[in-house]
């Protein structure tokens, strides 16, 4: 009878334990892309926050640092990715979910004016999006911060977009590292950003905030300089990867000369490097004519382009009579 009731308290504790993190079990499984890609995430997770064993792990690691402690998924995870592929080689930019400068509203009751929107805007917009087949997303962890504490910021909603989508699109997601010694409380909490650790770190609390086990694409925001180096950050991307924390490492603006130097860095650590997320329009050629294309096609690495309409230039926002598009600072 001990026994029994000790094994009926165990139960009832793991169903506590389930439910205090989040986790779930669906009672009726579906058979679309996008619920085995969501519960993959899921099961993904659940394994990441599994401390590690002598057995499993070979030495414990150092408890003093939270990005050592969550359990190592195994390295050929990802290893064999098959190459980041954008469907209709088209995404979505985040740059301005919840940022209240650019025109979000964080209350969903008042009547939107012209050149506003609200989350229930962007919930629209992201199905509208996947009934068109554009499933890849681009954010970051600077996105949209100020309205984190509303969960408002890009990170948070597309976390919960993703997860409420229904349909068998499936869908990627790209985050950003940025590469500041204190990029703001709000984004990296009180401890500088310096090393390898602290860009898993990152990763993490992104993943958090979108409540995701990993994401498709992790890109450094640009090459600023950062403690540590090229060489430092490609150690923390290439263990980010090694975890499952992401499927492909990334970087933004690089010139062709930085974009082979990162490349030389993450081979040193099994890493490739799959993208390079560049400014480029009608309006800005400039990747074209410095030879910034070409050395990443030779090299065998993705180019996509951010503000691909000029800033709104080829928009038709801008006019003679209204040249700052009715807004004190030209949107992006």
């Amino acid at each position: 009878m001990a026994f029994v009731r000790w094994i009926t308290i165990a139960s009832i504790l793991s169903i506590v334990i389930i439910k205090f993190k989040g986790y779930s079990f669906p009672s009726k499984p579906s058979p679309n892309k996008n619920f085995i890609q969501k519960n993959e995430r899921t099961a993904l997770k659940m394994l990441r926050d599994v401390p590690p064993s002598d057995e499993s792990s070979g030495s414990q690691p150092d408890s003093s640092d939270p990005s050592e402690k969550s359990f190592t998924l195994p390295k050929s995870l990802f290893s064999k990715a098959k190459k980041l592929e954008i469907s209709h080689e088209i995404g979505t930019g985040t740059l301005s979910w919840g940022d209240v400068s650019r025109g979000y509203i964080g209350n969903t009751n008042r009547k939107l004016k012209s050149g506003e929107f609200s989350k229930n805007t962007l919930k629209s917009a992201f199905e509208e999006m996947l009934k068109n087949d554009i499933t890849f997303f681009d954010t970051a962890e600077t996105y949209g911060i100020d309205s984190l504490r509303n969960s408002g910021n890009s990170e948070t909603m597309i976390g919960k977009f993703v997860r409420s989508s229904e349909g068998d699109s499936e869908i990627l997601i790209g985050t950003k590292f940025t590469p500041k010694f204190w990029p703001g409380r709000k984004i990296g909490g009180i401890i500088p950003r310096f090393g390898h650790r602290a860009v898993v770190k990152a990763l993490q609390r992104s993943l958090d905030r979108m409540d995701l086990s990993y994401v498709d694409l992790y890109s450094l925001h640009y090459p600023n300089w950062y403690i540590g180096g090229y060489r430092a950050l490609a150690e923390g991307f290439a263990r980010a990867r090694e975890r499952g924390l992401c499927k492909h490492i990334g970087v933004c603006n690089m010139n062709g000369d930085q974009v082979s130097n990162f490349k030389a860095e993450l081979s040193k650590f099994d890493a490739p490097l799959a993208a390079n997320q560049i400014e480029f329009s009608l309006a800005n050629q400039s990747a074209a004519e410095d030879g910034t294309i070409s050395t990443c096609k030779r090299l065998g690495i993705l180019v996509f382009a951010h503000t691909p309409l000029g800033r709104g230039l080829a928009t038709g926002v801008y006019t003679a009579l209204d040249p700052t598009g009715s807004k004190p600072e030209a949107p992006r």
